[in-house]
């Protein structure tokens, strides 16, 4: 009965994460996702017919299952947070598209960027790796994938680096079912993709969020998990908003 259960947990957690319990399964349940359920979430403020000069500023999230809130309500999501808050601070209208399905890797983010809406936005944020760690992929295909994925994100932000924030992975194996899963190089594997994301950042002139110590206070502060025990909480996404709106803030100002 025990190694039922486990078995059980087991498949559970790679459900959730986007794999199922092996990883030929789990690439074939994503490339389902990613052909067939492009999840192009389109939140858009709509124009005030008494206020039609206001300016409008436009924001693309890219990313996996933590951009787009997977395990909480769409309005909880981080993105949307930052819209609120962006919105209410610069007293102006923001268009938020998401385009970010659970499960996705850099190649899956690569393959879809023609989905997105526009050739040029106003503000970028980036967030993307777990899943090619999850899966055990290869480091220097990541390296490369993602900086592919900067290269086109600093053309959609109008050649404007600065416009563009690079988000570090979170940690899942400090929650409830990821723990039950991880292995000890989880974590240093991680660390070792974030590395190179701050470093990227540092080159191009991106701006670099670290978002993963806030993921690792997921055991000792349980209401940072999601309810499906491996995702982030509004609560968490929340005090990554606090660290992230200031960086977006001073360049939208200007």
């Amino acid at each position: 009965m025990k190694i039922i259960v486990f078995h059980s947990i087991i498949c559970l957690f790679f459900l959730l994460l986007g794999s199922s319990c092996t990883k030929n399964q789990a690439e074939t349940t994503i490339q389902t996702n990613a052909n067939e359920n492009v999840a192009l979430n389109k939140n858009k403020i709509e124009s005030n017919e008494d206020d039609t000069a206001q300016k409008m500023l436009y924001y693309a999230a890219l990313g996996d299952s933590y951009t787009l809130g997977t395990g909480i309500s769409e309005e909880e999501s981080f993105p949307n947070q930052l819209q609120t808050s962006l919105a209410v601070q610069l007293n102006t209208r923001i268009n938020l598209e998401i385009l970010a399905v659970n499960g996705w890797r850099t190649d899956n983010l690569l393959s879809n960027f023609q989905e997105l809406d526009r050739d040029s936005y106003d503000l970028i944020t980036l967030l993307i790796g777990v899943n090619n760690q999850f899966q055990g992929l290869d480091y220097e295909k990541f390296t490369m994938e993602f900086s592919e994925l900067v290269e086109h994100s600093i053309n959609l932000a109008n050649n404007k680096p600065e416009r563009v924030i690079l988000i570090s992975i979170p940690d899942y194996t400090y929650s409830s079912l990821g723990s039950v899963y991880a292995s000890d190089e989880d974590s240093s594997e991680i660390d070792k993709c974030n590395g190179f994301i701050a470093t990227i950042a540092e080159q191009t002139g991106c701006q670099f969020a670290d978002f993963t110590d806030i993921s690792r206070k997921g055991l000792e502060k349980p209401e940072y998990i999601a309810p499906d025990g491996l995702h982030l909480s509004a609560l968490a996404y929340e005090e990554f908003v606090s660290r992230i709106q200031p960086m977006a803030y001073s360049e939208l100002a200007d």
